[in-house]
């Protein structure tokens, strides 16, 4: 394997990661204080519709940007306002959220660009390049922030106050409150924070990676975001990095299809990142140890 290539290889599995991890650490937290927002999914996809419209009607791509953010926070308010207060079933929910995805974007490019499949081009985030051995690598500040989120996540989750009580209301939330924590509170906010950065990683994909909305380009995203979460054991280092792994299965399967498109059918390496997912899913899933609480609504006494 060349030099160049290898370098090509790295640049894709650090662009095809991030959304997966971003939206994995944002989950995680949800997670983490015991709501599931398998959503996500649908969150990213509308996070990039509304990015793109933000920035097409702006010329500005960090609009796109805050726009994706927003409307992830609106969607993880509304997820959390319905299953932690009404008590609403949080798969059906979620399910709801990635069909409502899929049907308003396609709707909303008919009636913005005339045509149902994908958006016209739009400016996207400036990239820090970086030139090695003759081939450059295209970095996105927005890979820089997922790292950080990571590191922050770390620290607050087992050193501080926060950390604590985000724990204890995913693990033993009768326990929790009987201490004065607020669980419905603690909750929705973990929700929403998860839904903002789902949102982000929609944003990245419209006004970071593609500079377009494409129908259903999360693909499916969200759900590996998912087992991210599971491969990482719920620690946010090791979800950062499961994220960025499932990236390379993508970047491999992006990398063969250059190579082999002429003699091999592209869809069979399209199917490269989903068996991967599998797989891993497979090896970790028994050695995974969710919260206590994990999809389980509170009620008090």
């Amino acid at each position: 394997m060349s030099l160049d290539l290898v370098i090509a290889l790295i640049d894709s599995t650090l662009r095809l990661g991030t959304p997966i991890a971003l939206t994995a650490l944002g989950e995680l937290v949800a997670e983490r204080s015991g709501v599931v927002n398998i959503g996500i999914e649908g969150i990213m996809v509308i996070g990039a519709f509304v990015s793109v419209v933000a920035t097409f009607f702006t010329g500005n791509p960090f609009v796109g940007v805050a726009a994706g953010i927003l409307v992830g926070i609106l969607l993880g308010l509304l997820h959390g306002a319905m299953s932690i207060y009404l008590y609403a079933d949080q798969i059906v929910i979620g399910m709801g959220v990635i069909f409502l995805g899929y049907g308003i974007t396609a709707v909303g490019n008919a009636v913005i660009w005339g045509q149902p499949g994908f958006s016209v081009g739009v400016p996207t985030v400036p990239h820090l390049v970086i030139p090695i051995a003759g081939v450059s690598m295209s970095l996105s500040p927005i890979l820089f922030l997922t790292i950080a989120i990571a590191l922050a996540l770390r620290y607050v989750l087992n050193h501080t106050w926060l950390g604590l009580r985000l724990r204890s209301v995913g693990e033993n939330p009768e326990a929790a409150d009987a201490l004065g924590v607020n669980v419905f509170r603690t909750r929705l906010l973990a929700t929403v924070f998860g839904g903002a950065l789902a949102g982000l990683a929609g944003a990245y994909l419209g006004v970071d990676w593609g500079g377009r909305f494409v129908s259903y380009m999360s693909a499916g995203r969200g759900f590996i975001a998912l087992a991210s979460i599971i491969v990482g054991g719920w620690q946010p280092m090791a979800t950062l990095l499961a994220g960025y792994l499932f990236g390379v299965f993508d970047a491999i399967q992006l990398t063969l299809a250059q190579i082999y498109g002429k003699q091999v059918p592209p869809q069979f390496f399209q199917m490269i990142p989903y068996i991967a997912t599998i797989v891993v899913f497979t090896l970790f899933f028994r050695r995974a140890r969710p919260p206590e609480a994990i999809a389980k609504p509170y009620r008090r006494e």
